[in-house]
């Protein structure tokens, strides 16, 4: 019967285990608006997503200039070279942390009511400043400019995603209470220890590989060229960033797995069972 109640409460544990990483980590870079900032930050730095970009400028600009006839044409190259070259901008980083900090608070201020988006108006403005010094032209303030990246249904998994988020200590304290429980209840202590870690090395390995899957869900994303430029490219560094600590749990499952077998190894030289009580 204890090993019965032992097993049980070691999968239970494995279980919360496997949810609170992700629920911790999608509220440190994701619900939070700093680490949102800093996870989305590179994706400024991705070829694809700045041609992505300049193109949404270019259109933006085009429809906000009100230009004279014979004039048009000798603006729109003016316009295009601000666009391509937006990222080499004097403001550019700041333009771009404001436009991740305006999309967080647009996309996930509401974790029940998500809607994910992208502002992209202070990359606009910046890009018409720009256009403004050369063509000694006013062009007025973007105001908004929201692209939508995810429909109804991405929207409702992110709002579940962002349940999980808010609940991640009290999972990481489940898995902790439970797997103490499951130790404390196995008639061999030492193997239980030795069972939970290979279970956590297992549960780290399925992670990693879970987040790997990430791009290729984001794919799914078929808005327009900018909108699966920013999913694709959130994905990957998503990914990259998770990775770490999945193999960060699998590490310490192999850590507790072996201090498992060193307990045993050494109960079995001493002639006992290894620690049970």
């Amino acid at each position: 019967m204890r090993s019965l109640i032992a097993a049980a409460l070691g999968l239970v544990a494995i279980l919360l285990a496997a949810a609170a990483l992700p629920s911790a980590w999608l509220e440190r870079n994701v619900f939070r608006e700093a680490g949102w900032v800093s996870l989305a930050a590179p994706m400024a730095e991705d070829p694809q997503f700045r041609s992505a970009l300049s193109a949404a400028v270019v259109e933006d600009l085009d429809g906000r200039l009100d230009l004279p006839p014979g004039f048009e044409s000798l603006a729109v190259p003016v316009i295009e070279r601000a666009a391509d070259r937006l990222a080499e901008l004097d403001g550019f980083d700041q333009a771009w942390e404001e436009s991740l900090a305006a999309s967080h608070r647009l996309s996930l201020q509401d974790r029940q009511h998500p809607g994910l988006a992208v502002e992209l108006a202070p990359l606009a403005d910046l890009a018409a400043r720009d256009v403004e010094q050369s063509l000694g032209i006013e062009v007025p303030d973007a105001g908004n400019m929201v692209v939508q990246t995810g429909g109804p249904a991405i929207n409702r998994y992110v709002a579940v995603a962002g349940q999980a988020a808010a609940a991640w200590p009290w999972l990481a304290a489940g898995a902790v209470v439970t797997a103490a429980g499951a130790v404390l209840a196995a008639r061999r202590r030492a193997a239980a220890a030795f069972w939970l870690g290979l279970s956590a090395v297992a549960a780290g390995a399925v992670l990693w590989l879970a987040a790997g899957n990430l791009p290729v869900l984001a794919r799914q994303v078929s808005a327009d060229a900018l909108a699966d430029a920013f999913a694709g490219r959130l994905a990957e560094l998503a990914m990259q960033d998770f990775q770490p600590w999945a193999a960060a749990l699998a590490v310490a499952g192999l850590a507790a797995a072996a201090a498992g077998l060193l307990l045993l190894l050494v109960g079995r030289r001493t002639g006992g069972p290894g620690p049970s009580r």
